[in-house]
């Protein structure tokens, strides 16, 4: 099933502050460069203490599709190529 518009349009606003700040940029790498059975686990340790804590929906649910290897080399190659 596809995520709704809104979640699409906060993962796409994760990218671009990542685009914008290098230090936040360099952490969401690193994150998408660990193993994708490692990197689910941070992603759901990540989405769960967001909950925890009560953050907004849209920011609990724009990281997770980080976990997906697809996605990730995505956003790895977008964001490599702000640097190049």
């Amino acid at each position: 099933m596809d995520k709704p518009v809104a979640v699409n349009d906060e993962f796409v606003s994760l990218v671009l502050a990542a685009k914008e700040d290098a230090a936040f940029r360099q952490r969401l790498l690193n994150i998408l460069r660990i193993s994708e059975p490692e990197r689910r686990l941070l992603v759901a340790q990540l989405v769960s203490e967001s909950q925890a804590n009560d953050a907004p929906p849209a920011f609990v649910d724009a990281p997770s599709s980080l976990g997906d290897d697809k996605i990730a080399r995505t956003v790895i190659d977008i964001l490599i190529s702000i640097d190049n």
